[in-house]
This record gives structure tokens, sequence and C-alpha cells, in this order.
């Protein structure tokens, strides 16, 4: 089975519905190409214990979006500054 991990970045307050249609969306996918060996493994900010992790949740963020094959990113009014170093880090490993 070929895994596609995905990395999913936004504004945590802001854009949590949008997060949550967005893993709809992907658990639908994973139906329909079940047969063909393909699994979309969807990683948010929810996916985390939000307590405070050695070295700090940003790191472990920056981790997931590196070993990703694809990181989406939803933007709305404004971009944060998380959103922003995630999109950072996604440009530079991309580079790489």
């Amino acid at each position: 089975m070929k895994k596609v991990k995905i990395f999913l970045a936004s504004s945590i307050e802001d854009l949590r519905e949008d997060r949550l249609q967005v893993g709809d969306f992907f658990r639908q996918l994973n139906e329909i190409y079940l047969d063909s060996g393909v699994h979309f493994s969807l990683v948010k900010c929810e996916d985390y214990d939000n307590s405070i992790a050695a070295g700090g949740k940003q790191q472990e963020y920056d981790r997931e979006i590196r070993e990703s094959e694809l990181v989406f990113f939803l933007f709305f009014r404004k971009v944060g500054d998380y959103t922003r170093h995630e999109f950072e880090v996604a440009l530079d490993a991309f580079k790489d």
C-alpha cells in the first residue's frame, strides 16, 4: 500500500471547520482509492496533544511538514506567524 502523507496547515482558531471538512474529503478519497492501494494520511494540529512538548510543539509540526509528500495551507483574512513559518519550512523542504 502506498501511503501519501499530507500536512494541513492553517490558523487553529479561524479555520477549524474548514480543516474538518478537508479531513472528511480525504476520508472519502481513501474509500475511493482503497482498491488501488493508495492511502492518504492527513496530519493536522488537532492530531497532537496540545501540552508542552520537549523542544516546543512547533518543532513537531516542522518535522511532520518535512516528512510529508504534500502540504496544504488554508488562508482566509490573514496569515498568522505560525502558518507563515510552516509555509517557509515547507518551501525549504521542497527546495531540498
